[in-house]
């Protein structure tokens, strides 16, 4: 057993020290005339990497943006949710209306896409909340006219 530790350590010292301890002068690049490190760079990965960084800055300032511009509230936010997730439809519920509405909901998804895809904030959510008002609105959850005794819509406030 000492014999093979022996060896091993003499296997290291011999061949393998000296990779170890072997450096370049300088920074440890190859310096040819008048090239630095930049110059190694790959511009091609250089410019992805710079886009990137761009693409991050854009999202950032696009979610500062639609938290400043929105003014749906969470309770509006979450009754769309369960109407789209349910298929809830109220009391006041027109299925004359619906296919319209529907196609107005198409209309605004596409437009929201297309704010997403443009980074564009306050047309995202324009037609988010447009989106959220009609969505409640073709389910028939809210009616501002409503004439039924005890409907609970008259205590809904947007």
């Amino acid at each position: 057993m000492r014999l093979i530790k022996f060896i091993l350590t003499v296997t290291f010292v011999l061949f393998l020290s000296p990779l170890v301890l072997s450096y370049a002068e300088g920074d440890g690049f190859i310096k040819e005339e008048g090239k630095t490190w930049i110059d190694i760079v790959n511009p091609k990965l250089q410019a992805s990497y710079e886009e990137y960084q761009r693409n991050e800055r854009e999202r950032k300032q696009f979610s500062n943006d639609i938290a400043r511009f929105a003014t749906l509230k969470k309770k509006t936010f979450e009754l769309v949710a369960l109407i789209h997730r349910f298929n809830l439809k109220g009391p006041h519920f027109n299925p004359d209306k619906f296919d319209e509405l529907t196609k107005w909901m198409r209309i605004y998804e596409t437009e929201i896409l297309i704010a997403l895809d443009n980074y564009d904030a306050e047309a995202y959510v324009f037609f988010f909340e447009e989106f959220a008002k009609l969505s409640i609105q073709r389910a028939g959850i809210v009616n501002p006219n409503c004439d039924i005794k005890d409907c609970e819509c008259r205590n809904y406030n947007n």
